[in-house]
């Protein structure tokens, strides 16, 4: 009896072990009212990935480029703006 609970807990453990590992890595895109750019990030933020491509601060111009953070620190940014 003691063995097949013993069991029965391990494979609980082992779902909710896949589970949590997929909501971390799965990414879910959120759109920014910029004019274009979006936000992949997973249910449980380990990592976000901003693609750039909006309206620049001004006219003429559009900011474009893309920002990586692990653990909330930005690791990688080529954030630029650019003209039309």
């Amino acid at each position: 009896m003691e063995k097949k609970r013993r069991n029965g807990l391990r494979t609980v453990a082992i779902f909710l072990a896949v589970i949590i590992g997929l909501l971390s890595l799965i990414p879910i895109p959120v759109g920014i009212k910029d004019g274009g750019s979006v936000h992949y990030q997973p249910v449980i933020p380990l990592y976000g990935v901003t693609l750039w491509n909006g309206m620049g601060h001004s006219e003429g111009m559009r900011t474009a480029g893309v920002t990586v953070t692990v653990f909330g620190i930005k690791v990688y940014s080529s954030f630029h703006e650019e003209a039309k």
